[in-house]
């Protein structure tokens, strides 16, 4: 898949087209009216296996990482449902979840829950406002067949989801928090989301219903979006957590990008 942030040239196109041989290329280009929906290019899509939810899905796809099965589509939305500079964050997560209840906040197709569920985790609950993400996760969870049910897959506006927690004194021992990079639209159960105004509500708030660690993730761009709030909201919670920074895997290189940290207290 080749993205293009603005109408790709013919001549840029043709030049990436020619190094890909015969291979299948679908052409996302974003910020262009109708462009964020992909088009087949180049050569013809494999389809997905009959187990997959989505199957009947035009462009869809099922990949396996790290042994979990997930789909992903490459002409349906803007997004495939998958973040691959977030593998090595998920990898952590499967191999930090034995036993431990996790809540996955802003869960989308819900690749942290599935590596937790895989890792041994005792439960997991991933929250989202936006119905089509929680199908698509629920549709990894059946693809690695793995429990589904109602708890584990909560539409829910984030910060109203953990008011309430904290008003029950509700916790869980691992909390992933990976927030939209770009501001969204308030929902008609939601707010929406602004790096620059909710960052370190939401942190601050995730740091008080978590008893073990949290997973924090931001490509949002700059420091005063991500790692200025956090440790504003480190300062609120007042805990002594230990932090770990993780790194992208390197074929995601440069210094802008996802970023992520794990504090443990």
């Amino acid at each position: 898949m080749i993205q293009s942030f603005g109408p790709a040239e013919d001549a840029v196109l043709g030049e990436l087209l020619e190094g890909l041989g015969d291979r299948p290329v679908v052409l996302k280009e974003r910020g262009v009216p109708g462009g964020g929906e992909g088009r087949l290019v180049q050569g013809s899509l494999p389809g997905p296996p009959d187990d997959d939810p989505f199957a009947d899905r035009t462009g869809r796809l099922v990949i396996v990482e790290d042994g979990a099965r997930l789909g992903v589509d490459l002409l349906y939305g803007v997004n495939t449902g998958l973040f691959l500079d977030a593998r090595p964050m998920r990898s952590w997560v499967r191999q930090n979840s034995a036993d431990r209840r996790v809540l996955n906040l802003f869960s989308y197709t819900a690749g942290f829950g599935v590596a937790a569920a895989r890792g041994g985790a005792r439960s997991t609950t991933n929250i989202d406002l936006v119905p089509s993400a929680l199908e698509r996760g629920r549709a990894n969870y059946a693809l690695n067949d793995l429990p589904i049910d109602g708890r584990g897959h909560v539409r829910a506006d984030v910060f109203q989801f953990l008011k309430k927690a904290q008003k029950r004194g509700t916790t869980w021992d691992l909390v992933i928090v990976d927030p939209p990079p770009v501001p969204t639209k308030g929902r008609a159960r939601g707010r929406g989301f602004d790096p620059l105004r909710d960052m370190e509500q939401v942190l601050t708030a995730s740091l008080a219903v978590s008893e073990g660690a949290v997973l924090a993730l931001s490509a949002a761009r700059g420091p005063h979006r991500f790692e200025d709030p956090l440790e504003r909201a480190i300062a609120t919670d007042g805990r002594p957590w230990r932090r770990e920074d993780l790194r992208r895997s390197d074929d995601f290189p440069g210094a802008d990008g996802l970023r992520a940290v794990v504090l443990q207290g």
